[in-house]
């Protein structure tokens, strides 16, 4: 009785947070904050929502609450710079609280990353991208895809798990950054050494330079 309680008072409070938005509109920043701090508990996670948020904001990527008829929680699409979080399955029981905190990092990562190292590699190729990022982004997005061009054949991240035998993380760049929100993949990167840091702590180098 009391689990059950306990759900449904946390139901209420997502519902309070998202009282008078309807589904399938943008959703203001503030109201992902609201839902951010009432799902998160992991100090890690939150550090990577502040320094995400305020990039979310700079390259106007739109966040929607939608439902998601392939069943996925989440997704990005750099075509419209948007942000699709599953309505259906982060307003129900289906995930725990933390789970809903890093699927929500998780398509922040997603926008950032892939927007900034496609410019990024716009410009190698000489080809115009019509975006203005400032220099350090685009910087950082270059070291990321230095270090992933490092780690990618790493015989830690071999998965039996997944069909390709190898983590989501090392698919590309992009999932690379992404999978930091997993605290699985976060400890594999840990023990890959690169000089004398981790791949772990190069990236979060990286990342503080946003």
């Amino acid at each position: 009785f009391f689990r059950r309680y306990e759900k449904s008072a946390e139901k209420n409070k997502i519902t309070n947070v998202l009282s008078g938005y309807r589904v399938g509109r943008n959703l203001p920043l503030s109201k992902v904050d609201e839902l951010f701090e009432r799902y998160n508990g992991d100090s890690d996670v939150a550090a990577l929502y502040e320094r995400l948020r305020p990039l979310v904001e700079t390259i106007g990527a739109t966040i929607v609450f939608e439902p998601i008829k392939s069943g996925a929680i989440g997704g990005y699409s750099l075509q419209h710079n948007r942000i699709s979080l599953n309505h259906d399955i982060l307003t129900s029981n289906l995930f725990s609280t933390q789970d809903k905190a890093g699927v929500i990092v998780h398509e922040m990562l997603h926008a950032v990353t892939k927007y900034a190292v496609r410019t990024k590699e716009l410009i190698n190729q000489g080809r115009e991208t019509g975006v203005k990022l400032p220099d350090n982004v685009l910087n950082a997005a270059q070291e990321l895809i230095d270090i992933y061009e490092i780690i990618k054949d790493n015989e830690i991240f071999n998965n039996r798990k997944t069909s390709s035998g190898r983590d989501y993380g090392v698919k590309n760049v992009y999932e690379m950054i992404a999978e930091l929100s997993t605290p699985e993949f976060r400890e594999k990167l840990d023990r890959v050494q690169i000089g004398n840091h981790s791949a772990l702590n190069w990236i979060k180098r990286i990342l503080m330079k946003f």
